[in-house]
């Protein structure tokens, strides 16, 4: 155990821990409160086992609901339009579209020139209509990928979900919606969101977006949805560890706490951060504040630390070599009087 920066692997395919506390002193009385920084680091892309020519498969989910009416559905018709040019023939696309209703107008569609020519006329056609069902459509979307899946089972496997989330009808409850984007995630498939207009709501599409191992977007104009969209596809190309989790054991009296907006699950045995994928030579710096309990002098608090990543088109789940680091209880004048790491 060392409070120093220690590496936990330095496989050219695995991903790569770091971890250093601020200072490594506790007080013995307890209480006091230290952070550990967790920096992970992905495998270039050029060493990854997927490399960058692995096909897509991709669902497209537009929101056409009555509050889409005007410039927000014509903007996610004119992005959606953009995607379609920028796939190649080896790539598959589906097209769903709902409101209340949800309505699949192409399913795995291999994006050749009679595809691309398809795809842009149901996206042409595309008119609003009533309530938001988005969970509904979003699910389907996912059907259509995961349909897909068991014929290009070494593709990468994404739903693209663009609305204004104003959420109505369905299911709209946040802890639900979370529920569901985990379970796809732990199947491969991943979600990102695109926020559509203005005035988008994040209740929903924000959630989704976080525990589906995605990204939500903020666009307002068709290009600059294009542009997020295209290069969240061109950046899963280069995505080289997805589903990234990373797991951090303490002694059951500490606190500890994860500073900023990942996913986090604690329980008994620590806290489990959801990190969602990262690109080749990418590296996450991840924040955790911990308030110590009591303790004698010379004692240590153990911290063991380490992460599971899958590889882009597997459903393998691999693992890092165990990190540990430690903080040692000290009397009060060796506990005030160290330095503190500032990059911390």
């Amino acid at each position: 155990m060392t409070n120093a920066l220690t590496t936990s692997n330095h496989g050219n395919d695995q991903l790569t821990l770091r971890a250093r506390f601020d200072r490594s002193f506790v007080w013995k009385q307890g209480n006091s409160v230290r952070y550990l920084l967790v920096d992970i680091s992905a495998p270039e892309a050029e060493r990854a086992g997927g490399g960058i020519d692995q096909p897509l498969n991709i669902a497209l989910v537009i929101d056409r609901s009555g509050s889409m009416q005007g410039v927000p559905l014509a903007a996610a018709k004119q992005a959606a339009d953009g995607v379609v040019q920028s796939l190649s023939a080896s790539d598959h696309l589906s097209l769903v579209s709902f409101d209340h209703s949800v309505e699949v107008h192409a399913m795995s569609v291999r994006m050749d020139e009679e595809g691309k020519t398809r795809l842009r006329r149901e996206i042409s056609a595309l008119s609003c209509g009533g309530t938001t069902d988005l969970c509904a459509g979003w699910l389907e979307g996912a059907r259509c990928v995961a349909a897909g899946m068991e014929a290009a089972p070494n593709a990468l496997h994404r739903v693209v979900l663009l609305s204004d989330g104003h959420a109505n009808h369905g299911i709209v409850d946040a802890r639900e919606l979370a529920g569901h984007a985990r379970e796809l995630r732990d199947r491969g498939l991943y979600t990102s969101t695109v926020g559509i207009g203005d005035n988008y709501s994040t209740a929903q599409i924000q959630t989704i977006a976080e525990h589906g191992g995605g990204r939500l977007h903020d666009a307002e104009r068709p290009e600059e949805i294009i542009e997020v969209v295209v290069a969240e596809l061109r950046e899963v190309l280069m995505t080289t560890a997805e589903d990234v989790t990373l797991s951090v054991s303490y002694p059951p009296q500490m606190q500890v706490e994860v500073l900023g907006t990942y996913p986090v699950v604690t329980d008994a045995v620590g806290t489990t951060c959801s990190v969602g994928p990262m690109l080749g030579g990418a590296s996450r710096q991840i924040v955790f504040k911990t308030t110590s309990p009591s303790g004698k002098p010379g004692a240590g608090l153990a911290f063991n630390i380490h992460a599971s990543w899958k590889e882009p088109g597997s459903n393998a789940v691999r693992r890092t070599d165990p990190l540990g680091i430690a903080l040692t209880y000290a009397p009060a004048d060796m506990n005030t009087g160290q330095e503190r790491d500032m990059s911390v």
